[in-house]
């Protein structure tokens, strides 16, 4: 029954529990997630791995919003995966992700056309 629930989900915020959100937790909801639209995992640095990000990359092909600041264990490889599959994303928050790098973001910016010129002027000045 739960996994029915699941399947249906447009939004995920798991923020409020960001301590007790574990990989394997997230990684069961976002399997069967293929319809999620909003993820928010802000502060949720146990369960916000690059394999938990992998995952919701290559299930989550709707995505249009991906908040996941404060997680330290984000690499650049998993952002870009996002970049490449997640085609409808508009917004992302990946503040204080510090492995995150430039060519990262600038991966978003050329992937994800639906961003507008903001995020894409942000990139230009690396060139």
């Amino acid at each position: 029954m739960v996994r029915r629930y699941y399947k249906s989900l447009k939004e995920l915020d798991l923020t409020p529990w960001d301590f007790m959100v574990t990989e394997d937790y997230l990684v069961n909801i976002i399997m069967h997630g293929q319809l999620l639209r909003i993820i928010r995992l802000s502060k949720c640095w146990r369960a916000s791995t690059a394999t938990a990000v992998f995952l919701v990359a290559n299930t989550c092909s709707r995505l249009q919003v991906l908040h996941i600041s404060h997680c330290g264990s984000l690499t650049d490889q998993a952002v870009e995966d996002v970049a490449r599959k997640c085609k409808e994303l508009k917004e992302v928050d990946m503040s204080s992700c510090y492995k995150i790098t430039d060519a990262a973001m600038c991966s978003l910016a050329d992937h994800a056309k639906k961003f507008g010129r903001t995020l894409r002027e942000q990139c230009l000045w690396g060139d």
